[in-house]
Order: structure tokens, then sequence, then C-alpha cells
């Protein structure tokens, strides 16, 4: 799976905060992986509220990376599991399961390159 990234967002950020690339990639990655860990045991335990809070969490880290794609899981997540619906949350979840890994790999490397 290719994923396209738009870093303009992120080139600013890093421009503003005078910090590395891969530092500012490498803690969002942190954030989102923590969120997600957060999302998957909510839905796994029924809190779809918490689920939605998590999800919505890190969007705005997914945002800042361009990670268009995960971000796209992260808000259909977010309305799966704010509908109240956990079949819905789960398939939502399962999506969100693939693209993850193949974005955090894609972005690591962008970090590591940059």
């Amino acid at each position: 799976m290719t994923h396209d990234f738009d870093l303009t967002r992120l080139v600013q950020i890093q421009e503003v905060m005078g910090v590395e690339m891969s530092e500012l990639i490498g803690g969002m990655l942190d954030s989102i992986g923590a969120a997600l860990e957060q999302t998957e045991a909510a839905i796994g335990s029924g809190d779809l509220e918490s689920a939605a809070r998590a999800a919505h969490a890190c969007r705005n880290d997914a945002l800042m990376l361009g990670a268009t794609q995960l971000l796209a899981a992260l808000e259909a997540l977010e309305q799966a599991a704010r509908s109240g619906h956990r079949g819905h949350a789960d398939q939502a979840l399962v999506s969100l399961r693939t693209i993850w890994p193949a974005t955090r790999t894609q972005l690591t490397k962008i970090a590591l390159d940059s």
C-alpha cells in the first residue's frame, strides 16, 4: 500500500519550532500509537465514547503529518464510535489497523531521511 503525504504543515511547524524533523515525526508517531492503543482497548471493552475521544485525539497529529489516509480512517472510526454501533466501530478499526503500520513505516523512513 502506497501512501502520499502532504508534509507542508509539518515543514512549517518544524521551521517555527526549530526542531529536527525526525524528532517532530517521532513524537507525533508515538502520540498516535498510544492513542490508537487506547482506541482499540476502548472498542474492545465496548466503551465507544472513549474510543471516539481517543480517535479524535490523534486526528490533529495525522493532519499535521499530512497522512491523509490515516486521517480519513481516524475520522471514520470516530464517526462510527460516536454512532454507538459496535459493528461499525469494529469495521473502522480493521481499516485503521491496515493503514497504520504502513503509514508509520513510511513516516519513519521520511524522518530518517531528513
